[in-house]
């Protein structure tokens, strides 16, 4: 998970870079990243928004035919 936690400290720094650019028509006040398996490095990061599917749902089955 070290790796993991560098990548999201990475992608967290570039946050308030990209919002202090003053785009035109973009708001940067949502930060989303992580996933069920790397949440609480992704919040520590920064994030406002996670992806928990898989912790709520359990995995996805990829053999079944939609």
């Amino acid at each position: 998970m070290p790796r993991r936690a560098a990548f999201l400290r990475r992608c967290g720094s570039c946050w308030p870079k990209a919002d202090a650019q003053h785009y035109d028509r973009a708001q940067m006040d949502i930060l989303s990243m992580g996933m069920s398996h790397d949440y609480a490095a992704a919040i520590a990061e920064g994030a406002t928004i996670v992806r928990v599917g898989t912790a709520i749902y359990g995995a996805r089955d990829y053999r079944k035919k939609a």
